[in-house]
């Protein structure tokens, strides 16, 4: 939001002149008739001639682009947790709407899906718009048609991209309960990095690190879970009790920061943008 903003006056600004950007067939007072031009239509006056300097269309261009790789990696992300072995993401299916033509169980998420392939078709089209910079003399329609191509098609691309997240995350809904069940199912692995700081603090971090690359080494060599030999390493014993690892290794030891980080976006994101239609519950 905060890029769009930033770009839009630099991007949308009129001009009125010829192509070798003079503006003699206007008069003597060729600015003042500018100005009134786009005064009229909510355009920016610009600062000096563009019309051989395509980079406004280029800039604007490669913000709706990282828009669309943001949007991408949504997807992305709603596409994993949407596997059945995941399962903790659903995309809502309407009445009537077919799932899987193969495997009839399953609900494939349609909508995910096209979030990550219009990633792709938008990010495949940038390279032209770059190209479009390249313009040789003070006519030349070559590049002006490439933009005629590239510049709706973006857009058009985005708007639908947008869409499908907008109805995905209003429409679909988190499995809580499948999380927790996940987390469960986790050998102590994803607690390496508290545990590493934590003990960081006794024997220096590159210890710790270096500790915890070789009980890692030995739960695979072993085929045991890793948490069973943080509870037996007689090394994090000297600094770790076990209610320590307990607290360390519980989701709930670092939700509340989690709530905190995001309840954080969520405020600066009304703050700047004066809206009340995003909420946190």
């Amino acid at each position: 939001m905060r890029r769009l903003k930033a770009v839009g006056k630099f991007t949308f600004a009129g001009s009125l002149a010829g192509v070798e950007g003079l503006s003699t067939m206007l008069g003597d007072h060729y600015e003042q008739v500018e100005a009134d031009f786009c005064n009229h239509l909510n355009l920016a006056v610009p600062e000096m001639y563009w019309h051989t300097q395509r980079e406004r269309f280029t800039e604007y261009c490669n913000v709706l682009t990282m828009t669309a790789q943001l949007l991408g990696k949504l997807g992305r992300n709603l596409l994993v947790m949407n596997q059945t072995q995941v399962g903790e993401f659903h995309e809502t299916y309407a009445k009537g709407r077919q799932g899987s033509t193969v495997i009839p169980t399953v609900e494939e998420p349609y909508m995910c899906e096209a979030i990550v392939n219009l990633a792709t078709v938008i990010r495949n089209e940038m390279p032209l718009m770059y190209d479009t910079m390249q313009v040789t003399g003070e006519k030349d329609t070559t590049v002006w048609r490439d933009i005629y191509v590239v510049l709706p098609e973006i857009t058009m691309y985005l708007s639908g991209q947008l869409n499908y997240a907008v109805t995905v995350l209003s429409k679909g809904y988190f499995d809580t309960q499948r999380m927790a069940k996940n987390f469960d199912l986790d050998d102590g692995t994803m607690y390496s990095g508290a545990i590493m700081m934590a003990l960081g603090k006794y024997i220096g971090r590159q210890n710790a690190h270096e500790l915890l690359v070789r009980l890692r080494v030995e739960a695979d060599d072993q085929d045991v879970l890793l948490w069973d030999l943080y509870y037996s390493d007689k090394e994090i014993a000297k600094y770790l009790s076990r209610d320590d690892l307990n607290r360390i290794m519980s989701p709930e030891n670092v939700l509340p920061h989690a709530v905190e980080k995001t309840e954080k976006i969520l405020r600066l994101y009304r703050q700047r943008n004066g809206s009340d239609m995003v909420s946190s519950h």
